[in-house]
């Protein structure tokens, strides 16, 4: 759930292009949205989107005031709305709907992007950004507008810290490190070089007329004692924030996809991929090149081996490899051996059918 300036009826609708199905709105009576959210995340005063089927189940709880849904499902959604939804707008696509409000809502946030004024200042430092007076910064290094730096921290030659982003104490932000608007880095952190932190996640919705962006208005949430290697990418959230727990130490080349979460002292070798929506469980490891199909998770302690495919959860303590399909791990292993002999057992496999004929 993120906060967003108000909105009112009319504007979300015409953003939407949609129309408004119910209103329980009495005379004189307005509403105006200033969260948008999934349906259980948003309350009092939000906006919430039933993209898909699934989503039906969540309107009878939901506690948004404004529902967008599906046309195609909206008759369903009435079925079920629970009494603190005063306003239901139907539209043709509700996932454009979201990536066309998602634009508005980005545009009218003065620090979801950058912009030159927020980083311009004598020196390259923002005369509204806080730097901590025992902080060191490098040659070329930008800290812009709202932003703070703690005690002790070092950032390097050339690194970029954006619109309110804040970096804890005694940190280590090495050159050519980017952090996105609105970042927060807890104390003790590490980013290597050419680490980018709070960038867009890779979300688009089709439209008629081919794709259409998704803005992502969430952030990134880096806590205590997390190490981050070299070009390793890091997407902010979609209406959530991505989050990197305490701990955690992720190697160079990898990427987190947008709304991931990452537990406490989980640890992802070098070049792994996560979709979004992944969570990587406490203490959890990622082998080298394993890559991790959206929405899923990796259960506390897991073991993933190198170059695995994972399609499905992986349970809390579960080990498994796999270079197609994840599998058991003394199964992965055998299947593995037994790939490298399937020319010998075909060969022999030809010799015995040709001997029954």
């Amino acid at each position: 759930m993120v906060n967003i300036a108000p909105l009112s009826t009319a504007q979300v609708a015409d953003a939407v292009t949609g129309t408004v199905a119910l209103s329980r709105l009495g005379n004189g009576e307005k509403l105006e949205v200033t969260q948008l959210g999934e349906p259980l995340e948003v309350g009092n005063g939000g906006v919430a989107f039933i993209i898909s089927e699934s989503y039906i189940r969540d309107v009878p709880q939901t506690k948004a005031s404004m529902l967008v849904v599906q046309a195609a499902f909206a008759e369903r959604a009435l079925a079920l709305l629970p009494d603190c939804v005063r306003v239901l707008i139907a539209c043709p696509d509700a996932y454009v709907g979201l990536a066309q409000l998602s634009k508005i809502a980005a545009d009218r946030d003065a620090l979801a992007d950058w912009r030159l004024p927020a980083m311009l200042g004598a020196q390259g430092v923002h005369s509204t950004a806080e730097v901590d007076s025992t902080a060191r910064l490098g040659a070329g290094v930008v800290i812009c507008e709202g932003a703070r730096i703690g005690a002790r921290t070092q950032i390097l030659a050339n690194a970029v810290i954006g619109p309110g982003v804040t970096v804890g104490s005694d940190c280590l932000i090495f050159p050519g490190v980017v952090l996105y608007p609105r970042t927060k880095v807890g104390s003790r952190v590490r980013l290597h070089a050419n680490v980018v932190v709070g960038s867009d996640g890779f979300g688009y919705a089709r439209g008629a007329k081919g794709s259409v962006k998704i803005w992502h208005l969430g952030r990134v949430i880096v806590q205590d004692d997390v190490e981050i290697g070299a070009g390793t990418t890091v997407d902010r959230g979609t209406l959530k924030d991505t989050i990197i727990e305490s701990g955690a130490k992720i190697d160079n080349l990898c990427q987190i996809g947008h709304n991931g979460h990452v537990k406490a002292h989980a640890i992802l070798c070098a070049q792994v991929g996560m979709a979004g929506n992944v969570t990587v469980g406490r203490g959890a490891i990622l082998a080298g090149k394993v890559g991790i199909a959206d929405k899923l998770e990796i259960g506390d302690g897991a073991l993933v081996g190198p170059m695995t495919g994972v399609s499905k959860d992986v349970k809390a303590g579960e080990q498994v490899m796999g270079h197609f399909t994840a599998k058991p791990r003394r199964e992965g292993w055998r299947l593995l051996v037994l790939f490298d002999k399937l020319p010998e057992i075909y060969d022999r496999l030809k010799k015995l059918e040709g001997q029954q004929k």
